[in-house]
């Protein structure tokens, strides 16, 4: 279980947790801000406009991702107050972007530190700290973007394939069973990891033309 690490490991153990919970509360927060900007003020009147994340994840998923490092947010919307047709694809994409939008900022941040030349015990956590928080922001930008209920990816599509909709409630019930079944027996985890480093090594080329 992932908990282990923290015994085995325990500065990697406190930097996931705190990588993803912020992550999340971010990833949220980006959904509540663009579902309002789109004409819904739902998750505003219940607070959801913050970047609180034990607002957004619940008990249930902090304990999730302590001990199984599994976690995840919820920020209810009301399309029926939605204003533009493609409102349901802006407001399901705006959280990856939130985690695309933090993997960017993380590579910089990280390089900004490498090329300053800082150094010393605080200096190397910190950029440790950046760069995980990068791989960890493509790998949740990939998973959100896969095409099936409840990810935003299926939100998405479903808004310019209309017919899906049908099927969204009874697929929502087999979601994570389904994720669960493609992680543990088709390394869908390992293919998502992949994709994420390819991702942050062409931001990290980009960026040291920069920085």
């Amino acid at each position: 279980m992932f908990v282990e690490n923290l015994f085995r490991d325990p500065a990697y153990f406190a930097n996931v947790v705190v990588i993803v919970m912020i992550s999340i509360g971010i990833h949220e927060y980006f959904h509540a801000l663009a579902a309002l900007s789109q004409g819904d003020d739902t998750a505003a009147r219940q607070g959801r406009l913050t970047l609180n994340p034990l607002l957004h994840m619940g008990q249930a998923s902090v304990l999730m991702l302590v001990l199984f490092g599994i976690a995840w947010g919820e920020t209810p919307v009301n399309r029926a107050r939605f204003k533009h047709p493609l409102s349901p694809a802006l407001v399901a994409f705006a959280g990856p972007f939130a985690n695309l939008l933090m993997m960017i900022v993380c590579v910089f941040g990280a390089l900004v530190l490498q090329r300053a030349g800082a150094s010393g015990t605080l200096a190397d956590a910190t950029q440790h700290f950046l760069s995980l928080a990068a791989l960890m922001n493509a790998f949740l930008f990939l998973l959100n973007m896969i095409p099936l209920p409840p990810l935003d990816g299926f939100g998405v599509l479903e808004t310019f394939l209309p017919p899906l909709r049908r099927y969204a409630v009874s697929l929502s019930q087999y979601g994570f069973l389904i994720l669960v079944v493609l992680f543990l027996f088709f390394g869908l985890g390992g293919f998502l990891m992949g994709m994420a480093r390819f991702m942050v090594g062409m931001v990290v080329s980009f960026a040291l033309g920069i920085v």
